[in-house]
């Protein structure tokens, strides 16, 4: 079965180290990750199966702050715009991975250097 991915999710898995909340969540990213890699993406918008693991999500929406799902609803729409993608579409992992180095300048300026999650992502060891 295709990984179900959310717009952001497309592009920081890429630089995903196997570290995050807890065991269950790592382990949940692995499989996830694998299935990508093997049976390619669909793409979805909302809470996808990376968000089905998080401790903040509650009633399919991110509860990590009072503005985190629409903050994160805004990233996903800027990732789908620089991917050139949109919700529905099934990608396999390589072609994905072919577009990051084309707008990861881009992603990082707007993301990168404010993400809570820069200490466990390994494109913040060269930002």
């Amino acid at each position: 079965m295709k990984a179900r991915l959310r717009g952001h999710h497309l592009i920081c898995l890429h630089f995903y180290k196997g570290r995050g909340y807890s065991e269950g969540f790592v382990n949940n990213l692995n499989e996830i990750l694998k299935r990508a890699k093997d049976e390619g993406i669909y793409i979805i918008t909302g809470s996808d199966e990376v968000c089905k693991a998080c401790p903040y999500l509650a009633f399919d929406s991110c509860n990590l702050t009072e503005n985190a799902d629409e903050e994160i609803r805004q990233m996903d729409n800027l990732a789908l715009e620089l991917l050139n993608m949109q919700d529905g579409i099934e990608i396999k992992w390589q072609i994905l991975s072919n577009k990051i180095p084309k707008i990861i300048n881009s992603w990082k300026k707007r993301y990168c250097f404010s993400c809570q999650w820069k200490e466990v992502c390994e494109i913040n060891e060269t930002v």
